[in-house]
């Protein structure tokens, strides 16, 4: 019998994959646990196994025997991992509250990191504290080692900025993410699933091609769930009708008046939010909510989008810090074109600046002059 035990959770997008290299008999594959596939790479691949790993996951790995503990978070940090490290051992968890469960210490907060929240200029600058002394996050990309009552974390992966994919013309650029973005939907459908249809490129996208996926599969029609109204300010909303119209879909509108019979829910799964969150993002967790009540254990939405493509001023930021001074400002310009006044606070170019320029100077004068 393994000495070997594994908690966490995960979503292994390479299941085929990984049953090949592993030589995993067939016979055995459909009993096999995305946990219990994971614990047979780092038997074969040791600390190199996250590497060979693609999906969403955070777990940990103990052997009874040494003592010892590996754990890894996927490579963009879709799964929490937070972990507390002392005399009593090595904590894992999906929730930092739950730490305590686990090495039966108590939890402290840690006012360093409330301060953080509080000063939007911080926010987003530590990507390892949490609200409580020693309950650490490991950042995406990271995998961990416990030995001899020691903790230490190192990087398994990055984005290679430098990089670069060259075809032919456009349309093989085209054929190439229609190809990946194809395969992304699809690994995220494997069990009921329902997608969120705002008036964007985002969801709308992932709508279409999660439709095509389950038409070629002679699967059902895609719910899809989406807030509606007929105010004319609502620019979003037509949109949105448009899309519902295609075939292959089976679409659920939400209208203001229902939102009221969400507020159970939203309050139930903000309960559940360990770090702080964007509280104009209520539409969404409805969307969520409406999903699940009808029975969906998955919904597709496009917010992460949004939030790859919504770097306006740390972006800016990045610019200032380097002394990219005119770079900054000619981004900000372009910004501020595109936003035309509809959204204030990046509409124009002297604010986003400003804005930009706080977030260089804030983090230090503030840690500074305002904590010990």
């Amino acid at each position: 019998m393994t000495s070997r035990r594994i908690a966490g959770e995960v979503r292994l997008d390479n299941r085929e994959e990984l049953f090949r290299a592993l030589d995993v008999p067939p016979e055995e594959r459909a009993r096999l646990t995305d946990l219990k596939l994971i614990l047979r790479a780092y038997d074969r691949w040791g600390e190199a196994c996250p590497e060979r790993l693609l999906g969403d996951f955070a777990f940990a790995i103990h052997d009874e025997n040494t003592g010892r503990a590996f754990g890894a978070r996927d490579h963009l940090g879709v799964k929490p991992f937070y972990y507390r490290a002392s005399r009593v051992g090595l904590a894992f968890a999906t929730r930092a509250s739950a730490i305590p469960d686990a090495d039966g210490q108590r939890l402290e907060l840690d006012e360093r990191r409330v301060a953080d929240v509080c000063v939007g200029e911080l926010e987003c600058g530590d990507l390892t504290s949490t609200f409580y002394l020693g309950v650490h996050r490991l950042p995406p990309g990271y995998k961990l080692t416990f030995d001899e009552g020691r903790a230490s974390v190192g990087r398994y992966w990055a984005p290679d900025p430098f990089r670069e994919i060259r075809l032919k013309d456009d349309a093989e650029y085209v054929e190439a993410f229609r190809e990946v973005f194809t395969e992304a939907v699809r690994c995220r459908m494997s069990g009921p699933t329902a997608s969120m249809l705002s008036g964007g490129l985002d969801s709308s996208a992932i709508v279409g091609f999660a439709r095509n996926i389950l038409q070629s599969a002679g699967g059902p029609a895609l719910t899809t769930l989406s807030g509606v109204t007929d105010e004319p300010a609502c620019k979003e909303s037509p949109f949105i009708r448009s899309v519902m119209e295609l075939p292959g879909l089976d679409p659920i509108a939400i209208r203001p008046h229902e939102v009221d019979s969400f507020c159970d829910d939203i309050e139930s799964f903000i309960a559940t939010m360990e770090e702080p969150f964007d509280d104009t993002m209520i539409l969404p967790l409805v969307m969520y909510a409406a999903g699940k009540r009808r029975g969906f254990g998955a919904v597709l939405d496009g917010v992460d989008g949004d939030v790859v493509a919504s770097l306006e001023p740390e972006i800016l930021a990045r610019f200032l810090r380097a002394g990219a001074v005119g770079r900054a400002i000619r981004e900000a310009r372009g910004f501020a074109r595109f936003y035309q006044g509809v959204y204030p606070p990046w509409s124009s170019t002297a604010r986003m600046v400003l804005a930009s320029t706080a977030r260089v100077i804030t983090p230090g004068v503030v840690r500074r002059a305002a904590l010990p």
